[in-house]
């Protein structure tokens, strides 16, 4: 059970859907050209771009990417009902627009070997209020990368690593810090050590 457990962190997409009723289809991704296996309610389904869920509330459905070191340009772009993601080990690039438009989407993990992440690749996500890099190395980012996120967020980084971060955070046009988040680091559990907010300014600890 413990390796099955460390193939799914490593290799799987871990994605979580809030259905709202089970008449109406969720748009699970915007194309299945990458996908080698999809998981939905813990029974693999052919890769479908839609699903019908026989339950409501939040839905986890993972996904093994046919390259697993990709997650290609709009993969989930427009898929209004994600509300979480976990990108495993095994990804190093976040292609362009990879989630734009996730309207519904409020919390990123980002593995730590993801060491490029594209143009507007988390754009118009309006809900998105937490992202978690597991890499000690910030993947690089364009200008674009999160336009138009939610104010005031909040970005977890590993301990030790937070002038890693610093091009994520500053106030430049349309990266984290035009949107007032906060970085901090060494986070264990959902336990954040509030003096290691950045500009004196404390976060608030979001499980």
């Amino acid at each position: 059970e413990e390796e099955k457990d460390l193939e799914f962190y490593n290799s799987y997409l871990l994605l979580t859907y809030d259905v709202t009723d089970t008449a109406t289809p969720v748009k699970l991704v915007h194309s299945t050209s990458n996908v080698a296996k999809m998981i939905v309610e813990e029974q693999e389904i052919t890769p479908t771009t839609e699903y019908t869920f026989s339950e409501t509330g939040e839905q986890t459905v993972t996904i093994l990417l046919q390259d697993e070191t990709t997650i290609p340009a709009e993969m989930f772009a427009g898929c209004i009902k994600l509300k979480r993601i976990t990108v495993p080990q095994a990804v190093t690039t976040i292609e362009e627009n990879a989630f734009n438009s996730c309207v519904s989407l409020t919390s990123a993990t980002i593995g730590k070997n993801v060491s490029e992440i594209g143009e507007q690749a988390f754009s118009y996500c309006s809900s998105l209020e937490n992202i978690v890099c597991e890499g000690e190395t910030a993947p690089t980012i364009t200008s674009t990368t999160f336009e138009n996120v939610k104010v005031g967020g909040l970005l977890e980084v590993p301990e030790g690593a937070k002038e890693n971060y610093t091009d994520w955070i500053t106030a430049n046009t349309y990266n984290l810090g035009y949107y007032q988040w906060y970085l901090i680091s060494g986070v264990v559990n959902g336990t954040i050590d509030l003096t290691t907010a950045i500009d004196g300014v404390y976060a608030v600890a979001k499980n």
